[in-house]
C-alpha cells in the first residue's frame, strides 16, 4: 500500500485510499480473479486498478459510499478485462458471474439497468462513470486510460446501442 500512499500528496486523500484498500481491496482481488481464473494475472489487474484510484483519488467524495463501491468494481473489471485483451485472450467469464460478486445486483432493480449491464464492457464503463457515478468526459477518459476523443465516442456509440435495444424492445412488446 506504501506505493500507491506515495502517489498521493494531500494526508485526507492519503486516508481515503487507505480506506479504499481496506474495504474493497478483497473485494477487487475477488473480481479480478474471477475474470481472469489466474492469481498472478488478478494481481496484476488489481495493482493496477488501484494505481488508477490513486491517481483519481480526488474523485471519491466518501470511500464508504455505495458510489465509491461501484467506483472501485468498475475500475478492477476493466482492469482485468483490459489484461485479457492485452494478452489476447476472450473473456469467457459470464457477466453475471462477475457482477455478482461486485454487488451490482441490487443495480440491477430496473429494465435500463439490466440492459445498460448487458452492454460491451467499455460502454458500461463509460455510462456508468459517466451517468451513474457523474464524471465528466474527461474524467471517464482519464479513469478508464483512454483519450478524451476516443471516450466521447463510446459514450455516442453506447448511448446509440442503448437506444436501439430499448427501440427493439419497445417494438417487440
Amino acid at each position: 500500500m506504501l506505493i500507491y500512499l506515495q502517489m498521493i500528496q494531500n494526508i485526507e486523500e492519503k486516508i481515503k485510499f487507505e480506506t479504499l484498500y481496506r474495504q474493497y481491496g478483497k473485494l477487487m482481488f475477488t473480481i479480478t480473479l474471477k475474470i481472469l481464473k489466474n492469481v498472478e494475472d488478478a494481481e496484476d489487474a488489481t495493482h493496477n486498478a488501484f494505481v488508477a484510484i490513486a491517481r483519481n483519488i480526488k474523485s471519491i467524495n466518501s470511500p464508504s459510499s455505495a458510489e465509491a463501491k461501484r467506483y472501485v468494481t468498475l475500475a478492477a473489471e476493466h482492469h482485468a478485462v483490459n489484461l485479457l485483451k492485452k494478452r489476447g485472450i476472450r473473456n469467457e467469464v459470464e457477466l453475471s458471474e462477475h457482477l455478482a460478486a461486485a454487488g451490482w445486483e441490487e443495480m440491477a432493480s430496473d429494465d435500463l439497468t439490466r440492459h445498460i449491464l448487458q452492454l460491451p464492457e467499455n460502454y458500461r464503463t463509460i455510462i456508468l462513470l459517466k451517468y451513474s457515478q457523474g464524471y465528466s468526459t474527461k474524467e471517464a477518459a482519464k479513469i478508464m486510460g483512454i483519450t478524451h476523443r476516443n471516450a466521447s465516442q463510446l459514450d455516442q456509440r453506447a448511448k446509440a446501442k442503448l437506444k436501439g435495444i430499448l427501440t427493439w424492445e419497445e417494438t417487440e412488446t
